[in-house]
């Protein structure tokens, strides 16, 4: 079997120097391209590899950071654009700080260095986090419209490359497994992310579609519709069932916003991709088997959800194995070789071992791959994991609290993505704590709303 080995090569170097110093620069002279390039690389970023990683998210937003560190405040003009910390910012940045040392730990105890990419990942997020603090008011957010026309172009464009990328794999190249190994194409090389994760800019789109169905222009309307069932075509052409409970949420939440024409416009595309795509299947065996047994995998898991079932059982064996990982876990990454005994007495009722991670066979070593909830549970502890779900919490009642017109749908955001967790390993997705954290993508939306709402009762 062909082994993967991670190596660079120049022209990746070289590439990624050239588009990280562009977006660099553009910050340092046009601050109010932060936020539009930000929302961009961690759309676009999660998709392709960089060097065999899924890496192209985290080192342009890296760029983007230094673009602004670069700017100089020693404008006369210059408003003071400092927010005052929250207990929200207080517990976040205690959690970086918390995840920091845990990434350390890691390092130490599995005598592997590459584990200090986490130490400045995890510093990336404090650092970005108090830039938006401190300095908010010099990169300022864009309004709901203008960051609805985004990230739908965005999305747009990067389901399209998505499905072209699939049907180049599956028609052209007659790879084995078809689309659903699309991650791997030529021997010795990862090239795009698997479907579980290419499919996670959705959580952003579909949201942003929602936004923008009655919009003032026509020109946005349609933007928001061709979006959303290119979306749909490529949950369905990928079969990503988190895909579908993000557009199956959007579309509900999205009833009462809509005008009569943007309904009946949106039910014909998603009946045509559903029938083209599911043949004969009818929409009530679709309804049980993609969304409510996959609801359930906890308690009544279905046989293509008995892996992740058995992936969340083993976490919580492994953290009540003894009081250290009980409280403060066995350290970043360490859950790939800790969690291996707890798997085991997970899978003692099991015919054969289970191998959930296709790309696990392409791998030179013993580690057990797993999601996001189990890795984090096992690598930080019970006190890791209630900081990170506090910070989920209080991110929705921000929401709330504002009662913005949107707080339905982005409440609802934060939902699918902690629950996303379950699914797949959304670690290493920096899309993922840009949703939760303080000043962050859901908070902004929210502000955004409640002002527009405030302004409009005031006219």
């Amino acid at each position: 079997m062909q082994i993967v080995h991670f190596e660079a090569r120049s022209w990746e170097i070289l590439l990624l120097f050239v588009i990280g110093g562009t977006l660099a620069w553009l910050v340092a002279k046009k601050p109010r391209m932060f936020w539009p390039l930000l929302i961009v690389v961690n759309l676009v970023g999660i998709g392709p590899t960089l060097m065999k990683y899924f890496f192209w998210d985290k080192a342009l937003t890296a760029f983007i950071i230094l673009g602004a560190l670069s700017r100089k405040r020693g404008d006369k003009h210059h408003v003071k654009s400092a927010v005052r910390a929250s207990d929200y910012s207080v517990l976040f940045n205690v959690w970086i700080g918390y995840m920091i040392v845990e990434s350390i730990i890691g390092v130490i105890a599995n005598s592997d260095v590459r584990i200090v990419f986490w130490v400045f990942f995890y510093a990336m997020l404090g650092l970005l986090s108090s830039i938006l603090y401190r300095r908010g008011g010099e990169f300022p957010f864009p309004s709901i419209r203008q960051f609805s026309i985004i990230a739908l172009t965005t999305v747009l464009v990067y389901n399209i490359a998505l499905l072209a990328y699939g049907v180049i794999v599956e028609q052209v190249l007659g790879l084995e497994a078809g689309r659903y190994a699309a991650q791997f194409v030529y021997r010795d090389t990862f090239v795009w992310a698997p479907p579980s994760i290419s499919s996670y800019p959705s959580i952003v789109g579909i949201p942003a579609a929602v936004f923008a169905m009655n919009d003032r222009s026509f020109g946005v309307r349609v933007l928001a519709l061709l979006s959303a069932s290119v979306m749909a075509v490529a949950a369905f052409y990928y079969d990503s069932r988190a895909a579908y409970s993000v557009i199956a949420v959007g579309l509900v939440l999205s009833l009462g916003r809509m005008r009569v024409s943007g309904v009946l416009a949106l039910a014909a595309i998603f009946i045509t991709v559903f029938s083209y795509n599911m043949g004969s299947t009818a929409v009530n065996n679709f309804l049980k088997t993609e969304v409510l047994e996959s609801a359930q995998f906890v308690w009544s898991p279905s046989e293509r959800d008995l892996p992740r079932q058995k992936h969340t059982v083993a976490g919580f064996l492994r953290v009540t194995d003894n009081v250290r990982t009980f409280f403060v876990g066995d350290g970043f990454y360490s859950h790939k070789v800790t969690i291996i005994p707890a798997m085991e007495k997970a899978n003692e009722d099991m015919p054969g071992e289970i191998v959930p991670i296709k790309s696990q066979e392409l791998r030179n070593d013993d580690f057990l791959r797993t999601n996001a909830f189990t890795a984090l549970l096992i690598d930080t502890g019970v006190i890791g994991m209630l900081m990170l779900i506090a910070l989920f919490l209080r991110c929705a009642l921000r929401v709330i609290v504002r009662k913005g017109p949107n707080r339905a749908i982005l409440v609802s955001t934060l939902i699918l993505a902690f629950a996303w967790q379950f699914s797949v390993n959304t670690t290493g997705l920096l899309l993922f704590y840009l949703l939760f954290m303080p000043l962050g993508l859901v908070e902004r939306l929210s502000r955004e709303g409640a002002a527009v709402r405030a302004r409009t009762r005031m006219a």
